[in-house]
């Protein structure tokens, strides 16, 4: 075992349809990583810009950074969100 500190994770799905937008701005505590398991998303992140992500690509920034992000194309999307936070 490492000597670093123990961080809890929590993974959840989401499924978006076509031209939806998953609610408003998101924050917490932690890291977060948005994985794109099918289709394609646009991720903003407050201040720091937007990406676009197809699918098989992730992007990870720190929880406190506000972010959104909303489906592209026209297809159903699947996002799995990974969220890194102190145990």
């Amino acid at each position: 075992m490492s000597s670093g500190t123990a961080r809890r994770a929590t993974v959840q799905e989401y499924v978006l349809e076509p031209g939806q937008r998953l609610g408003d701005w998101y924050q917490s505590d932690g890291e977060l990583t948005v994985y794109v398991a099918e289709g394609s998303i646009t991720v903003e992140v407050e201040g720091r810009g937007s990406w676009e992500l197809d699918e098989g690509e992730a992007i990870a920034h720190p929880g406190a950074l506000r972010n959104h992000w909303s489906v592209r194309g026209n297809g159903r999307t699947r996002i799995v969100l990974v969220y890194a936070g102190d145990s």
